[in-house]
């Protein structure tokens, strides 16, 4: 085979294939020969040397690709937080597909891209200003932010915990394209003239150590586009940072610790028993259920709280309807069998809403694979349930089944870790909360006067079904409760046991008890104004009229006839005396005189005794239809009802019996059933095939209630403007419905909330759009012409005191990060003899802005009284932000930083 490989001879034994300058010896049959050999042999030799290397090459460079390949797809962002990290968090950012789908969702909401401009324009810092320098690191970042709590805190620093833990804690990941890019950027900030630069080498990798020299008044935050939602992702005001580059993957952190931790990790230099969160089973069962992309993604490792485990009934994380609550807050921990809870959270956007999901596994948990207590939307409730009821559409529908069970379910869960857990404080909390659902069984059955157990839990062992259905037009709202029962006979006399204690008549009562208080808290106040004016005068009044207006400015209110204060004055000689009488109702009339001693607000509650009532029965149809009064509201009598047929029990709380007969009375087609609703089968036409829970919301709804109250009490109507109902109900009806399913897979629970979002018709949108841009400038519809004047000066003088405390506040924060500092100062004018203010700002009202130090300096407050609302601007170096509160701030605040009036779901995020 070599000889064929071999150029070709011609018959005269001359290659053609031979270069010129290669000398070729006269043909004879041995030269010939012997130059053939030779010939052969140069050849071979180098070919097989040329063959060899290249093999070699191809396979040192395949190895190198290979080695290249290998590590990219085994570093990821798992591969980088250790096992028994606290938490990640992955925010989609700036060109993410998911943000500009949610750019584009936000566009069928009415005015969705002036809102998203408006919410950007006016939204509050909740993790504080940020970090440098970390700006150039987090501006690398180009589809997701990855931040994780890879250490605990340190008990020897001020964490300024409030309900979370603040960001200075985490490490944040960016990957960006290779780590030849990695080394550069990181060589760019290295470069930086504002930055001081200093390396350690550490597990065959280099960490620097990035300090900022001057600290940049106009930079507080860093800002990321993300959508509608805007997300906040900057991090605590810091002048130094770590950093290193593993592959791909640039790591910062404020604590070197974390740095040297991952790089420990990564490499088994150190501890070869490390491991990454990517190898823990548990965490890769629960992210394998993550969508492939997402807005959000949140997972969390953290020791069980009572009720915590509870199976979520909701996707959200809050606990709006009984679900899980995500919580960063650190936990202590003792002992090798400490029951623990791994959980996830998702947020994704689709073409026509907003998936919320969470996902939980529990380590040890009573809680086996399969939903014990499944049923299929086909078996629902909902295919036997009219649509409306007593002509009024569902606001909220949530379904379980077995509440028997599952109760005891979730008690026999508690029992197990307040019987197993090595922790002493976890099994205190669970041996507390265990006592506290049998404490509230037994007050539940001395309120209802039966036994919860074998009364009333005993028989709900079927689907369980919960309706809240507001009326229009001043209807009363009704509440239903629906239970299939398999003995109805049994059930109905169980429940026909029930009394309840005389609410109407002991209301009734507090409201006289309560008039008699205020008619002595008005003598009270009317003695010491008289006093007043006896000591400015040398007498007293010749009547009660001349204490108004400089004495007593609420003389005309409580003479208001309505108010039911009745009184009378009558004056002594030349005013050197006087006597004052006031009716009580429920006790001696008050009557006093200018020797009387001073009457406090004190007042002793009088109750009369007042006897228990039972259940009154009504016939309909052959069924007893069973009420108990509960209350009475301007006219409406609200009680609590019951009946039962051959298939349900039905409990309702309302004005009115007719929506228990119209389940009592119904008769299913195909057509008007809850089921056949074209909203609900929307919201489920994908929904999972077993499921253990169920709830439907339709938003728009909830206007019946808001015109229930305004109906009943036309006073409400002063307080509300018609632009920023019009904006309610627009954005409401938009909100088409919100369905959520609980389902499981594997040992994950599952529980998905789907937010569907329609875009309005073309006179709706625009008469919301208008309403929308009135409000916004500062315009909305107002009464007078006079209100809509002062609106606009006091919402200006309020953003006037907003500005200057964030103004204040950012100096006050570069002062605490000055090197060495580490404190706030005692007095705000330290800015002015400094030089960096020309003076102190005043609130529009001209006085000084109030400013606080605590905790030896380490923390700080500044607040003003706003204008347009009865509250205050409050600024915390604790919580690292400002936000309105009703409460007049104190020291405690200082200590213990603030939640805002304004707090809200929208504070979790941030666009720029």
């Amino acid at each position: 085979m070599l000889k064929d490989s071999l150029p070709h001879l011609t018959s005269q034994g001359v290659s053609q294939a031979v270069p010129p300058i290669v000398p070729v010896p006269k043909p004879d049959e041995k030269g010939t020969a012997q130059i053939i050999i030779k010939r052969e042999g140069f050849l071979s030799g180098k070919l097989k040397f040329l063959i060899i290397l290249f093999f070699v090459l191809l396979f040192a460079g395949g190895s190198v690709f290979a080695v290249k390949f290998y590590l990219d797809r085994k570093i990821t962002n798992y591969s980088l937080i250790p096992d028994d990290a606290d938490f990640y968090l992955g925010l989609s950012i700036k060109t993410h597909p998911q943000v500009q789908k949610l750019l584009e969702l936000s566009k069928k909401l009415p005015g969705g891209e002036k809102m998203v401009k408006y919410l950007d324009k006016q939204r509050t810092e909740i993790f504080g200003t940020r970090k440098d320098p970390f700006k150039q690191i987090l501006d690398l970042a180009e589809t997701e932010i990855f931040l994780a709590k890879v250490s605990k805190n340190d008990p020897n620093i001020n964490n300024r915990n409030f309900g979370i833990d603040t960001l200075e804690q985490l490490v944040n990941v960016v990957q960006v394209k290779n780590s030849k890019t990695a080394k550069q950027e990181l060589a760019d900030i290295e470069s930086n003239g504002n930055v001081i630069t200093s390396k350690e080498a550490y597990a065959s990798a280099k960490i620097a150590k990035f300090e900022l020299k001057v600290q940049n008044k106009d930079d507080t935050t860093e800002q990321f586009a993300t959508g509608a939602l805007p997300y906040q992702v900057t991090l605590p005001l810091s002048k130094t940072i770590y950093s290193t580059a593993i592959n791909k993957y640039i790591i910062a952190a404020e604590k070197e610790s974390d740095i040297k931790k991952i790089l420990d990790l990564t490499s088994g230099s150190k501890d070869k028993k490390m491991k990454s969160i990517s190898e823990d089973s548990e965490h890769n069962e629960i992210i394998n259920l993550f969508p492939k992309e997402y807005l959000l993604k949140f997972y969390q490792k953290q020791v069980m709280s009572p009720l915590s485990n509870l199976l979520p009934a909701t996707s959200l994380p809050q606990t709006a309807f009984g679900g899980t609550s995500y919580d960063t807050r650190e936990r202590s921990e003792s002992g090798d069998n400490v029951f623990t809870v791994k959980r996830g959270l998702t947020v994704d956007v689709i073409d026509n809403g907003i998936n919320f999901t969470s996902y939980q596994f529990t380590k040890n948990q009573v809680l086996k694979e399969g939903l014990k207590h499944g049923f299929t939307i086909e078996n629902s409730q909902a295919n036997n349930l009219p649509a409306v009821f007593n002509t009024k559409q569902p606001l909220f529908y949530a379904e379980g089944k077995n509440v028997k069970e599952s109760i005891q379910d979730q008690i026999d869960e508690l029992k197990n870790v307040s019987d197993n857990s090595s922790d002493d404080n976890q099994k205190k909390s669970f041996e507390n909360t265990i006592k506290g659902i049998e404490e509230m069984k037994n007050q539940a059955g001395k309120l209802l006067g039966v036994d919860v157990d074998s009364d009333l839990l005993a028989w709900m062992d079927g689907s369980a079904s919960i309706i809240v259905a507001p009326g229009f037009n001043g209807q009363a709202p009704d509440v239903l409760f629906v239970f299939e029962v398999k003995k109805p006979s049994d059930v109905e006399a169980k429940l026909a046991k029930i009394s309840l204690p005389n609410f109407v008549e002991q209301a009734k009562m507090s409201k006289r008890i309560s008039k008699d208080n205020s008619r002595r808290s008005y003598t009270g106040q009317l003695q010491r104004a008289l006093e007043l004016y006896k000591k400015d005068n040398n007498r007293y009044p010749d009547n009660i009229e001349a204490l108004s207006p400089k004495y007593y400015s609420s003389l005309k209110y409580i003479k208001d006839p309505k108010n039911d204060f009745s009184f009378s004055y009558t004056v002594r000689g030349k005013g050197e005396g006087y006597e004052l009488k006031a009716d009580l109702d429920l006790a001696e009339d008050i009557v006093i005189s200018e020797i009387s001693p001073k009457i406090t607000y004190a007042y002793p509650e009088k109750s009369e005794n007042t006897e228990r009532v039972f259940p009154q029965a009504s016939d309909f149809n052959g069924k007893k239809i069973y009420s108990l009064p509960i209350y009475d509201f301007r006219g409406d009598t609200f009680s609590l009802r019951f009946a039962v047929n051959d298939k349900y029990a039905i409990i309702s709380v309302g004005a009115s019996d007719q929506a228990i007969k119209d389940i009592l009375e119904f008769q299913k087609t195909d057509t008007n059933t809850l089921a056949k609703d074209s909203d609900w089968k929307n919201q489920f036409a994908k929904a999972p095939k077993i499921i253990g829970g169920v709830v439907f919301i339709v938003p728009e709804n909830v206007m019946g209630i808001v015109d229930y109250f305004m109906t009943k009490n036309s006073g409400y109507s002063e307080y509300v403007q018609e632009d920023y109902m019009t904006i309610a109900k627009g954005y409401l009806k938009a909100l088409r419905s919100i369905g959520t399913t609980t389902t499981q897979s594997g040992h994950v629970v599952i529980s998905n909330t789907f937010v569907n979002i329609e875009e309005l018709e073309g006179d709706e949108i625009n008469k919301v759009e208008n309403a929308l841009d009135r409000v916004l400038s500062g315009r909305p519809d107002q009464t007078t012409t006079e209100n809509s004047v002062f609106t606009r000066t006091a919402q200006a003088r309020d953003a006037q005191i907003k500005n200057d405390i964030g103004a204040l506040a950012t100096e006050l924060q570069g002062y605490y990060t000055t090197p060495g500092q580490g404190k706030y100062p005692a007095q705000l004018k330290i800015f002015v003899d400094n030089g960096q203010l020309k003076a102190l700002p005043k609130t529009p009202s001209g006085l000084d802005y109030t400013y606080i130090t605590c905790s030896n300096n380490t923390e700080s407050l500044l607040y003003a009284q706003l204008e347009t609302r009865n509250g205050y601007w409050v600024w915390t170096s604790a919580s690292g932000r400002a936000v309105e509160t009703a409460k007049l701030p104190s020291a405690e605040t200082c200590t213990k930083g603030i939640l805002g009036t304004k707090d809200s779901l929208f504070n979790l995020f941030k666009k720029s």
